[in-house]
């Protein structure tokens, strides 16, 4: 039985033929491209989660300074969509984590010493650094009790600007020399 390689369009084609072998080695890489998809797509959610919720954060810090929210909606709001920004970016990160051995062990095979190691590295344990302990307990407080965000307040204070507005003159510039016209 031959084995050939062709494109999928109407209209005569040529073929290429190619080994049983690697005509193999084609359905195998056929099989994993979906698997490293879908790694790609949960590591561009887990990023888009992330800009998602620090650019929150910095058009919530603007918009204080400029406007002055007095009304109770005005303040509750914004800590409601921290709260989902917060809840949106640890839960792909735990999607991502808990997820990215079982795509290895898919694409490289379950014996491959590299998911063996990756699985370690990804396990939690005793050791975990305080910042992903904080992370972790916080993203299991948000799924299993409340939003992780039970108030807000921004430090942010306003300067007066006053009526007489003084502009800086190059050096060497005196005003009371300078001649009107």
């Amino acid at each position: 039985m031959p084995y050939v390689l062709c494109r999928m369009v109407i209209g005569p084609q040529p073929d290429v033929r190619i080994s049983e072998q690697l005509d193999n080695e084609v359905k195998q890489a056929n099989a994993r491209l979906p698997e490293i998809v879908a790694v790609e797509e949960k590591y561009d959610a887990l990023m888009e989660n992330f800009v998602e919720m620090e650019s929150t954060l910095l058009t919530l810090g603007e918009r204080h300074l400029a406007f002055e929210d007095l009304e109770l909606k005005d303040l509750l709001v914004p800590r409601n969509l921290i709260s989902r920004r917060i809840g949106n970016m640890l839960s792909s990160a735990r999607l991502y984590r808990d997820s990215l051995a079982q795509h290895a062990g898919r694409i490289l095979g379950q014996s491959d010493p590299g998911v063996a190691d990756l699985r370690s590295r990804l396990q939690p344990g005793a050791a975990a650094s305080m910042p992903f302990r904080i992370g972790e307990a916080l993203r299991n407080y948000a799924q299993h009790q409340e939003l992780p965000i039970g108030g807000i307040t921004f430090g942010g204070r306003g300067t007066t600007i006053s009526r007489t507005r003084r502009l800086p003159l190059p050096t060497g510039l005196n005003p009371s020399s300078a001649s009107r016209t």
